[in-house]
């Protein structure tokens, strides 16, 4: 995060901030992953992209082309090792 200075320290500037800096490394990320991907479509998986919708729209402007997806399973990581857990009683 860089720019930050008195006149415009909030928490809701900084909220923005550190969200913009999220959607930045996201992306950052998904290229080093792939550089040559075409990328349709991203899941987005927890509770903070449904929480801050900004973060969900900072990610589509990274892949304009992309769909952008929520989990439809609120806890997604808790409900995969809830299927893990049953799968070895059985």
């Amino acid at each position: 995060l860089t720019g930050i200075r008195l006149e415009n320290l909030s928490a809701g500037n900084l909220l923005v901030a550190a969200t913009r800096d999220l959607a930045t490394n996201l992306a950052h990320c998904a290229r080093q992953l792939n550089p040559y991907a075409a990328w349709n479509k991203i899941r987005l998986s927890g509770g903070l992209s449904r929480d801050l919708p900004l973060l969900t729209a900072l990610i589509q402007q990274y892949f304009p082309t992309a769909a952008v997806l929520e989990s439809a399973v609120e806890e997604e990581t808790l409900a995969g090792l809830a299927n893990i857990a049953s799968a070895s009683k059985a």
